[in-house]
C-alpha cells in the first residue's frame, strides 16, 4: 500500500488525502504516509470496515495487514492481480533518454 500510495500521490492520482487500513497495520506505513504528508485513517479489522471508510472519505486506496488490498478506481473488493499490477507499475522506472 507505501508504494502505490507514494507512487499515485507523486501522479496525483491518490484520492482522499491518504490511505484507509485497519489498526494492525503497522508503524512502518503510518511513518511512510506521514513524511510525504498524507493521512493513515485507521478502520476496524475488515474489508467490509474498510470499504466504508473509503467511501465515506473519497478515498480510493484501502486494505489490511494481510494484503487484502482495495484499490477503488477499478474495484470494490481487494484483488491481488489488480495489486501486483499496481505494484509493479509503480516501481517501474521511467526509460533513459
Amino acid at each position: 500500500m507505501a508504494l502505490i500510495a507514494g507512487h499515485w500521490a507523486s501522479k496525483g492520482r491518490l484520492a482522499g488525502g491518504g490511505v484507509v487500513a485497519t489498526v494492525m497495520s503497522n508503524l512502518g506505513l503510518e511513518r511512510f504516509l506521514k513524511a510525504r504528508k498524507l493521512t493513515l485513517e485507521r478502520t476496524p479489522v475488515g474489508d467490509r470496515a474498510v470499504m466504508a471508510r473509503m467511501r465515506e472519505g473519497s478515498f480510493n486506496l484501502g486494505g489490511e495487514q494481510s494484503g487484502h488490498i482495495i484499490l477503488s478506481d477499478f474495484s470494490t473488493t481487494g484483488d491481488g492481480l489488480l495489486a501486483a499490477l499496481q505494484v509493479l507499475a509503480s516501481s517501474r522506472r521511467a526509460p533513459s533518454r
